[in-house]
This record gives C-alpha cells, sequence and structure tokens, in this order.
C-alpha cells in the first residue's frame, strides 16, 4: 500500500499532467511488490525525469531544490558520515553553520534519515530535495576519494631483489676489499 505521501506525489504528477493515471497506479502496483520507492520506480520506467520529479517533490512539500554537483563540499563535512550511510539514504551534506547542517536527498520525507543525521552530526537538519544521480554521483566521487585517501596513508610494500647465497657473498667480499685498500696516492 503505497504511503500518504506517494499518493500525494503521484496525484500531484497526475494533475501537472506529467504523469497518467495509468502510469501511477501501475508504479503503486509494483511499489506494493517491490517495495521501492515511488520516484525510483517514475524514473527508471521513463515516465517522469528526476529533475521534473525533484522539483515536484520540492514544490509539493514545500522544500527548497539544489543541484548538489554545483556546490563545492569540504572534506571535514564529508568526514562527518561515512560513505555507508550517505549510500543507505541517499544523501549528502552541502553545508553546516553553527548547529545547523543543510543536506540534500532523495527521499526527504524518510524520517529515520533525518533522525539518523540529526543523531550522527548533532545539528538541526535543515533538507533539500536534490536530484537522485546528482546525490549518487556525489556520493560516488566521496567514496572514491576515501579509498584513495586510504590507499596513500598504507605503505608501498619493499620489493627486494632475489640473489643467491653466492652472489650476497661476492657482494660482501668486494665491500671488504674496497674498505681494506688503501686510496691510491
Amino acid at each position: 500500500m503505497p504511503s500518504r505521501a506517494s499518493k500525494r506525489l503521484g496525484e500531484t504528477l497526475v494533475h501537472e499532467k506529467l504523469l497518467t493515471r495509468e502510469e501511477l497506479q501501475d508504479s503503486f502496483r509494483e511499489q506494493d511488490t517491490s517495495g521501492e520507492r515511488l520516484g525510483t520506480i517514475l524514473v527508471r520506467r521513463g515516465y517522469v525525469q528526476e529533475e521534473v520529479l525533484a522539483e515536484v517533490m520540492a514544490k509539493e512539500f514545500s522544500l527548497p531544490f539544489v543541484s548538489p554537483s554545483q556546490y563545492f563540499i569540504s572534506s571535514d563535512l564529508l568526514s562527518l558520515f561515512p560513505v555507508e550511510m550517505l549510500e543507505k539514504y541517499e544523501f549528502v551534506p552541502l553545508d553546516k553553520l553553527g548547529k545547523l547542517l543543510t543536506v540534500a536527498a532523495t527521499n526527504v520525507l524518510d524520517k529515520e534519515a533525518l533522525e539518523e543525521i540529526q543523531k550522527l552530526s548533532g545539528c538541526t537538519v535543515q533538507t533539500y530535495v536534490a536530484p537522485i544521480s546528482q546525490v549518487q554521483a556525489t556520493i560516488e566521487k566521496v567514496a572514491t576519494q576515501e579509498k584513495e585517501k586510504v590507499a596513500s596513508i598504507a605503505p608501498e610494500p619493499e620489493v627486494f631483489e632475489e640473489k643467491s647465497d653466492v652472489e650476497i657473498l661476492r657482494q660482501l667480499a668486494e665491500e671488504l676489499r674496497r674498505k681494506s685498500t688503501p686510496p691510491a696516492k
């Protein structure tokens, strides 16, 4: 059974003539069986473009719309949250001013996500609606940076030449000979 928010969003899309009643009903049926969010289904099926969906959600739920790809997000801000959490709740932190944290999210009505973000950050969360692909691309970029950071911290393994015992003894003998031979005058 679709949530009240899904129904409201669906009805708005039909009212705005961005979706037919049949497409909405088909999407609700799929949502019942798959458990996916309505917006994800609508975009995957090609019924609605994700930018349009995000803009309609922002308007319908009286929230601001943002494109996270246009933000510079500091590494300090990103370090507040594990990449796994960003992926699970599909959000990225955009800005922090005092105890106010601004995030871009794809599912702005997910109360569990908002509570977890507040709990971990210790901040009041202000949510902006963002397109799914931009949030996912930003998270992917963060994940790549984390992997590179870990790789740069790990020491390079030392490469040793394999030499036989005879070669090692010859080198030692040569070094001893050089040290014991007086320099030419």
